[in-house]
């Protein structure tokens, strides 16, 4: 008996609605220890039953009436006496309608086996007090089983279905289902797709929201803003700050300087002569200016051609970037 390991003490604490189901699991699990002990006087049994439940059922045996006897009761002697008052403290009268009620309930989940389903219902129904036992798990099976197969085969067998025959039904069908995972061929490869999102963020929304005169985001340049009366340092206006000037374009086409490209010394085989100018501005932006704001764009360009010089001869080449509208200017 000294080379038995120790059962688990009983929780007299938990849950009060599972305490009757805890005390069997526990009782069973100790008629299981006192069998292996080899132990059969009823006293060292009664003892060993106090010792290993723990301190809190100790205290409740001691407090029923009964419970502690020295001589035998008729035909129980000093252990059962104990295990029956425990058991009338533990398991209050149940009512076999409620327990009933609780076994139609049961059903079969998605991912539980058929064993696991039975061992549910048979556990359930000890407590119905069923005439005929199997029947109602017959019943309750066909309703409530997952398997849509399995419903069928015992439908098919009619009123000479027992369940053993269902038992053998079911764990064929399940290890059938596992063997044909197994025979599957199909095979998916991945495709890596680049896949473009519209900007939802608050950030991004509020991009578009920039007041024109200030720069500020929680109100429009046709709102009331502080910069409706200011003067701009960088050209003279009323009615914005310098970081949110826009005279770049003219300053540049003022500063700025044309590059020409002429085909008309060249043969044009009939075609139409062309030239296309290109403006380069000085840029006299504000240094500080944050790098968060916005940068315009003041004209975009069709194709833009330039002339290439290819063994001797004058093609004509288009700047391409690839976009579908191009920002690439002929100096660049």
């Amino acid at each position: 008996m000294s080379g038995l390991p120790a059962i688990e003490t009983f929780d007299c604490e938990g849950e009060p609605s599972s305490v009757g189901l805890r005390w069997d699991k526990w009782r069973r699990a100790f008629a299981i220890f006192l069998e292996a002990s080899s132990v059969v006087d009823p006293k060292k049994k009664r003892a060993m039953l106090l010792h290993s439940s723990g301190l809190p059922l100790q205290e409740i045996y001691y407090s029923i009436p009964g419970a502690h006897v020295d001589e035998p009761q008729g035909d129980n002697d000093v252990f059962a006496v104990a295990v029956q008052k425990l058991d009338e403290y533990f398991k209050p009268k149940q009512s076999k309608l409620y327990e009933r009620y609780i076994f139609r309930k049961i059903k079969q989940e998605s991912e539980e086996t058929f064993d696991e389903f039975l061992v549910r219902l048979r556990v359930q129904g000890a407590k119905c007090k069923f005439s005929n036992v199997e029947e109602h798990l017959i019943d309750q099976i066909v309703e409530k089983c997952y398997s849509q197969e399995l419903r069928k085969n015992i439908l098919a067998l009619g009123d000479t279905v027992n369940l053993d025959t269902i038992v053998a039904a079911a764990n064929s069908l399940e290890s059938i289902n596992r063997e044909l995972k197994g025979f599957s061929t199909t095979s998916f490869q991945e495709i890596n797709k680049i896949q473009s999102w519209p900007t939802t963020s608050k950030q991004a929304r509020n991009h578009f929201n920039v007041c024109s005169r200030c720069g500020g985001f929680n109100h429009r340049g046709t709102d009331k803003c502080p910069a409706m009366d200011k003067k701009c340092l960088k050209c003279g206006k009323l009615g914005h700050y310098k970081k949110q000037c826009r005279t770049l374009l003219n300053t540049g086409l003022r500063r700025g300087y044309k590059r020409k490209y002429d085909f008309s010394s060249q043969p044009n085989n009939g075609k139409n002569q062309e030239s296309f100018n290109y403006v380069d501005a000085d840029s006299d932006q504000d240094e500080s200016r944050p790098t968060r704001d916005s940068e315009y764009v003041f004209q975009i360009d069709d194709d833009t051609e330039i002339p290439c010089n290819i063994g001797n001869v004058l093609v004509r080449m288009v700047i391409d970037s690839g976009s579908k509208s191009n920002l690439i200017t002929d100096k660049t």
